[in-house]
C-alpha cells in the first residue's frame, strides 16, 4: 500500500499544479500575455519549420534582406510558445542579427545582438563561451558599421576563430581544474577553418 500511495502521490500533485497553472495569464517573451498553453500546436509547429526552411533557402540565395522580414515573422511567431531567453529563440535572435548586418540596418543589429547576450546570460551564465562570444560580437556592431565588405568578411572570419578560441580556452580552463595534468592554456587555440558570414 505505501509503495503505491507513492507513486500516486506525484501525480496528483502534478495534475493540480497543471490544473492551476492553466488558469493564469503567463507573460510570454514578445511581450504578449496569453493563456499559458502547455505544449505547441501541430499548426504552430508546422508553420514555424516552413517559416525557418523559407529563411534558410533566402539564405543560401544570398537574398539577406528578404530572409530578415521573414525571419522576424518567425521571431513573432515563434514568441508565442517560447520565450525570448529560450535557446531556440537565442539562435533565431543571432541569424536575425547577421541578416541585419549583411543588408547594413545596423540598429536592427545592436538590437538583436544585445538579445543575444541576454538569451545567452539567462541560459548559461556569464562565463560561458557562448556568453563571453556574444558579448563581443555586440561590442563589434559599431566597428562593423565602419568597414567595407572585403574587411567584413575577413573580421568574420577572424571572429569566428575568435569564438573558437573562446571555447577552447573556456573549456581548457575547466579540464584544468578539475584533471591532474599539465596546464591547457591558449595554446590550444590553432587556425580552423572559418565559415564566412558576409557573402
Amino acid at each position: 500500500m505505501p509503495t503505491r500511495l507513492i507513486i500516486t502521490l506525484p501525480i496528483v500533485f502534478t495534475s493540480l499544479f497543471s490544473a492551476a497553472h492553466a488558469q493564469k495569464d503567463v507573460p510570454l517573451g514578445g511581450g504578449q500575455s496569453q493563456q499559458d498553453q502547455s505544449a505547441p500546436t501541430a499548426e504552430w509547429v508546422q508553420k514555424r519549420d516552413g517559416l525557418w526552411n523559407e529563411t534558410q533557402k533566402l539564405d543560401e540565395k544570398g537574398e539577406f534582406g528578404s530572409a530578415l522580414v521573414v525571419g522576424q515573422q518567425l521571431l513573432e511567431h515563434q514568441l508565442l510558445y517560447y520565450p525570448k531567453q529560450h535557446p531556440h529563440t537565442a539562435i533565431l535572435y543571432e541569424r536575425l542579427a547577421q541578416w541585419a548586418e549583411f543588408v547594413e540596418q545596423w540598429e536592427d543589429a545592436k538590437l538583436y545582438r544585445q538579445a543575444v547576450f541576454e538569451a545567452r546570460l539567462a541560459l548559461v551564465g556569464r562565463g560561458h563561451w557562448q556568453t563571453i562570444d556574444a558579448e563581443n560580437q555586440l561590442g563589434f556592431v559599431n566597428q562593423l558599421k565602419e568597414l567595407n565588405v572585403e574587411q567584413r568578411r575577413e573580421l568574420s572570419a577572424a571572429s569566428e576563430e575568435y569564438a573558437q578560441c573562446v571555447y577552447r580556452v573556456c573549456y581548457a580552463a575547466k579540464r584544468r581544474c578539475l584533471q591532474p595534468g599539465p596546464p591547457v592554456g591558449i595554446g590550444v587555440c590553432r587556425r580552423q577553418p572559418a565559415t564566412q558570414r558576409f557573402g
